[in-house]
């Protein structure tokens, strides 16, 4: 990722980054890779539950099909509840679907973010609104649709 996503709408990252850096000899000095698997949907999206499901499966099956010998771990995931036609309950029925996915891989998935973050973002932000409680740790409602889901 490159620039300061606390203060920008979007920021700029390369999407090719880490077959570059496997070209370049990176392999030899890590053993498990990492990635965040977000979208531009994630923050910005007229797109319905199904897309969701499908971009994760299929970007997950993607990594895992170009790094067969290494253990990946999906270190950050989310939709922000701010600017996506889906709702709160939808999002966490896209979480969990995404853990279930996740879970017989043996892919370690987190999710972005517990808390919504105060203060560090511009109010336009959509990293604001990523949390399952808000800044003052009040639940949200997608803290309580995703709780009844286990």
């Amino acid at each position: 990722t490159i620039g300061d996503d606390h203060k920008k709408l979007m920021y700029a990252h390369d999407p090719t980054f880490f077959k570059k850096s496997l070209l370049c000899g990176s392999e030899k000095y890590f053993d498990i890779a990492n990635f965040h698997i977000y979208f531009y949907d994630s923050f910005f999206s007229i797109r319905n539950k199904e897309f969701y499901k499908k971009c994760y499966f299929k970007r997950i099956d993607k990594i895992k099909k170009e790094n067969p010998m290494r253990e990946i771990w999906i270190t950050e995931v989310g939709i922000s509840r701010r600017f996506v036609k889906v709702n709160q309950k939808e999002i966490a029925q896209i979480y969990h679907d995404l853990y279930r996915y996740c879970r017989p891989r043996k892919i370690p998935l987190f999710l972005w973010t517990l808390i919504d973050p105060s203060g560090e973002y511009e109010f336009y932000n959509p990293e604001t609104e990523f949390g399952f409680l808000d800044k003052n740790l009040k639940k949200n409602k997608i803290y309580d649709h995703f709780s009844k889901l286990f």
